[in-house]
């Protein structure tokens, strides 16, 4: 990927689609390259990335240890940056506490 662009990978082609149409919109279509993957097999070669956000993403991914070991191994630079946020609901009542 060309310096200053942006990669992204969806599991669904109906996001891809989305987020297609919307940087076309933001005239960043030239800049941004999206594609239909998995996170636990990203699909770019090794040290792609300065930075790797992960939004609202891990969360939903049972192996953890999988979808971390393959960002840190194969996509971001050994001295880049990886962060992830999300969202994780506490429902006391359903714990029984």
């Amino acid at each position: 990927m060309a310096a200053g662009s942006t990669g992204s990978t969806y599991l669904t082609p109906e996001l891809i689609e989305t987020g297609r149409v919307l940087t076309k919109r933001c005239k960043l279509a030239d800049r941004v390259a999206l594609r239909v993957g998995n996170a636990l097999e990203l699909p770019y070669s090794e040290q792609t990335f300065d930075v790797i956000w992960c939004q609202n993403v891990a969360m939903n991914i049972a192996d953890k240890a999988g979808l971390f070991a393959g960002v840190y191994r194969r996509a971001v630079h050994i001295d880049g940056i990886f962060s992830r946020a999300g969202w994780r609901h506490h429902f006391p009542g359903a714990l029984g506490l």
